[in-house]
C-alpha cells in the first residue's frame, strides 16, 4: 500500500466508547476519501500533460499558412478576355490570400485562350506556388524572364478560367 498510515485499520475494541469508534471510522473514510482524490486529480493531470504535449508536437507540423504571407512577390493580372472586371476580382481575392498584387490590366487583344503564371523572375518553384493557389495545374506555369518588369509573376487570365473554382468565383 502506497498509504498505509492513512488506510490503517485498527482493530476493533470492544471496550472503546461507541463515539470513540464512529468518530475513527469517519476519520478513516475521510482519509480514503481524499487519497482517491489526489490520486483522482493526479491522474487527470498526467492525461491533461500528455494530452497537451502531444497536440503541441503534432501542431509544429501541421501550420495554417496564408499563400501569400510567406512571400512578398509582385504580382501583374491581365484579363485575357472579353469579361469586364475579370482583373479587378482576381487582384482582390489574391490581396486577400496574402499576395502583393502591384499591377493590374485588360488585354482583349489577342484574346488569351488559357489561365497562366508566368515566371518573370526566375522563380519557377514561386510561380508553381502561385498556381496552386489559383487551383492551376503545374503545367500552367511557364517562364519568361523579364527583369525590367520589376514583376516576380504575372498571372494571364484566359477564356477557361471558369473551368477552375478559385477564379470563376473572382466574377462574383
Amino acid at each position: 500500500m502506497f498509504f498505509p498510515h492513512i488506510l490503517s485499520i485498527e482493530p476493533l475494541d470492544p471496550q472503546t466508547p461507541v463515539g470513540v469508534r464512529i468518530g475513527r471510522s469517519i476519520l478513516r473514510h475521510r482519509r480514503l476519501i481524499a487519497a482517491a482524490a489526489f490520486v483522482a486529480v493526479a491522474a487527470v493531470a498526467v492525461f491533461l500533460y500528455v494530452e497537451a504535449h502531444r497536440y503541441a508536437s503534432s501542431s509544429s507540423s501541421v501550420s495554417l499558412v496564408i499563400p501569400g504571407e510567406q512571400h512578398r512577390w509582385k504580382l501583374e493580372v491581365v484579363n485575357g478576355t472579353a469579361e469586364n472586371g475579370l482583373a479587378q476580382g482576381v487582384t482582390d481575392m489574391l490581396r486577400k490570400l496574402g499576395y502583393d498584387v502591384v499591377e493590374l490590366r485588360t488585354q482583349r487583344t489577342p484574346p488569351l485562350p488559357r489561365c497562366l503564371v508566368i515566371d518573370r523572375s526566375g522563380n519557377r518553384e514561386g510561380a508553381e506556388e502561385v498556381a496552386a493557389a489559383l487551383g492551376l495545374p503545374h503545367d500552367r506555369v511557364q517562364t519568361q524572364v523579364d527583369k525590367s518588369l520589376y514583376l516576380d509573376f504575372t498571372i494571364a487570365v484566359g477564356a477557361d478560367f471558369r473551368s477552375f473554382n478559385m477564379l470563376s468565383g473572382a466574377l462574383q
